[in-house]
């Protein structure tokens, strides 16, 4: 993920369609996690768990959860 972390970034904050932007926040909380950044993939994992709620897509609220612990 580091070679394309801005474009993934990119898409996360602009919105836009949610089945591009749950993705990209699984993988970069994935990404935080395997770095060791956890307070960034703490607050990942929150906003994949909210969206993913918030719209039905519960499976990428599993992987939020499963983040969440890690962190």
């Amino acid at each position: 993920l580091p070679g394309c972390r801005e474009a993934v970034s990119r898409v996360i904050r602009d919105g836009g369609a949610v089945g591009s932007s749950m993705p990209a926040l699984m993988f970069v909380a994935l990404d935080d996690v395997h770095a060791g950044r956890w307070q960034a993939s703490a607050g990942a994992a929150d906003e994949l768990i909210a969206l993913s709620e918030e719209t039905g897509y519960h499976l990428f609220a599993q992987v939020g959860h499963y983040v969440a612990a890690m962190a």
